[in-house]
């Protein structure tokens, strides 16, 4: 039978006729021949759990989940996930947390603070350095940096206007408005 590939039957003439597979028939020793169903639903099918992602501590393993349908006796597909997730099958977690023995003392950082410096300036940034065991036990000849220079953003002068001014009569004759500029950073 040819198959769509949401599991609907079609037309032979939808299929190529060269990949279509050989009957397969069951020989059932001398008793009689249970009939199968061809299932309607899809199933979950996974391979197998891929290595940890980190050789110490903890880290994940996965693997492939996949929707398959019987199309035929003998002959299972790949389908979309929708039908499982129509069957209401519970889908497989694809993601698993492993564990391996602990990593060893290392030191941990966290991220640089923001620079304090206003344009123009310099200044110092931190972090905090501490060790995942006990402090001893870290090597402090490849203790990490806490703190270094850093320099604010660049000033950038650039004129800055007011609003007009009230218009004034001028002692030599004639009206005057203003307007003020500073030069600023």
């Amino acid at each position: 039978m040819c198959v769509r590939y949401d599991g609907v039957e079609v037309d032979d003439s939808y299929c190529d006729a060269l990949t279509r597979p050989e009957p397969v028939h069951e020989f059932c020793a001398g008793r009689e021949c249970q009939p199968r169903a061809i299932c309607s639903r899809g199933r979950w099918e996974t391979s197998s759990w891929s290595e940890c992602s980190r050789t110490c501590g903890e880290g994940y393993q996965f693997r492939v989940v996949r929707c398959w349908k019987m199309l035929s006796p003998g002959f299972d597909s790949s389908v979309y996930s929708d039908l499982c997730e129509a069957a209401e099958a519970v889908r497989p977690e694809e993601r698993k947390t492993c564990r391996n023995p602990a990593c060893g003392p290392q030191w941990e950082m966290s991220e640089w603070s923001e620079c304090p410096a206003k344009c123009g300036e310099r200044s110092v940034v931190t972090r905090d350095i501490r060790c995942s065991e006990d402090e001893k036990l870290c090597d402090p000849n490849t203790r990490p940096v806490g703190e270094k220079n850093c320099t604010g953003p660049p000033c950038d002068r650039q004129w800055t206007v007011s609003d007009w001014g009230p218009v004034r009569a001028r002692p030599q004759g004639g009206l005057h408005q203003g307007v003020a500029g500073v030069c600023g950073w």
